[in-house]
């Protein structure tokens, strides 16, 4: 569409253990140059990297999916009790760096998040 934004959403929810349960990502941010997005790179940065790690630990079902350009889904089945702070630094880690990136960038992202009972 002429004249339309891109931008990124990314919908998140949090169990009530402070544990990252899910997110998804849709879409694509403006581009500084054909090609090229700063936040594109640094959504994909840190989408990549918090998935890679959760999928890494032992005792975690980490599903990691992208079902078509632009998606990314993430599920997390439950954490127990002994990778409990681990799991909440990486939650943190990545939540935090994406509401940074929509602190910078408003018109390219946007993020939610929920706390479900999950």
């Amino acid at each position: 569409m002429p004249g339309s934004k891109r931008m990124i959403n990314i919908r998140a929810f949090i169990r009530k253990d402070g544990c990252l349960g899910g997110l998804t990502a849709e879409g694509h941010a403006l581009k500084a140059s054909p090609g090229y997005s700063p936040v594109c790179a640094g959504v994909t940065t840190l989408l990549r990297t918090g998935g890679e790690l959760l999928e890494a630990e032992e005792d975690i079902k980490a599903e990691i999916s992208a079902p078509s350009e632009g998606t990314l889904r993430v599920l997390i089945g439950r954490v127990p009790g002994q990778k409990l702070e681990r799991v909440r630094a990486i939650t943190d880690f990545l939540l935090y760096g994406l509401q940074q990136l929509c602190q910078d960038a408003p018109e390219e992202i946007e993020v939610s998040i929920e706390e479900r009972e999950e």
